[in-house]
């Protein structure tokens, strides 16, 4: 093969490597498969229907768990007004309150949660989803 023949399929090949991966990328961030915890709107019933002790595995809060976070939780909201949208936590402190959001196996095994922190006066400064 002559030279300028190999350097073109070269070339050829690598882009069309770039542009599967890019493809890739894409697709993943629209509706990524390892991320367990986004795909669902939040549903206020839905998430007060179960508790922590409900099958972890199947929980139905884990999946809606982005769209809270980002859409529902908003900075400054009281410790009341948390409490009347997602129900007493599982756990909490003077300064965190700590929802079980279920179990996934993507990847691997791992316990997810939603912890609001709050300021020295009771409002909301974020919430992060955490995991063990």
């Amino acid at each position: 093969m002559q030279k300028k023949t190999r350097i073109a399929l070269l070339c050829f090949v690598s882009v069309s490597i770039v542009i599967c991966c890019i493809a890739l990328l894409i697709a993943l961030a629209k509706n990524n498969p390892f991320i367990p915890y986004d795909g669902k709107e939040f549903d206020q019933a839905l998430w007060k229907s179960c508790t922590p002790s409900d099958g972890l595995a199947d929980s139905p809060r884990l999946p809606m768990a982005a769209d809270l976070q980002k859409n529902h939780i908003k900075p400054g909201m009281t410790r009341e007004q948390i409490v009347e949208l997602l129900g007493e936590p599982g756990n909490h402190s003077e300064d965190v309150y700590i929802y079980g959001l279920g179990k996934s196996d993507v990847l691997w095994p791992r316990l997810y949660f939603l912890d609001v922190y709050f300021d020295s006066s009771g409002k909301v400064v974020e919430a992060r989803i955490t995991w063990d």
